[in-house]
């Protein structure tokens, strides 16, 4: 879980509270504030899953574990795709 998550949960749980005090008080302008904070919350957790999934895809790829190449997964370490193509073989 990454700092946007963390921050962005954070900002929903606190949004949950201040509507509810909004709620229990009468404040109708708490209640829409804890409202847009759970919003804003959500929105940055979505965020820092998008990233997190980016960044897993990317290790996934410098791994060496798969490249989809035309329809098909090659197997390929770092290492060889710095190879000259030659070096590579034909199947690259």
């Amino acid at each position: 879980m990454n700092e946007d998550r963390v921050i962005g949960n954070a900002k929903n749980v606190g949004g949950r509270v201040e509507e509810g005090l909004g709620q229990a008080t009468g404040d109708v302008k708490s209640q829409l504030q804890g409202k847009a904070k759970q919003v804003e919350g959500a929105a940055q957790d979505v965020y820092g899953q998008v990233k997190e999934t980016a960044s897993d895809a990317v290790d996934l790829v410098f791994s060496g574990l798969c490249i989809p190449a035309l329809g098909v997964g090659i197997f390929l370490s770092p290492t060889r795709l710095m190879q000259e193509p030659a070096q590579r073989g034909a199947a690259g």
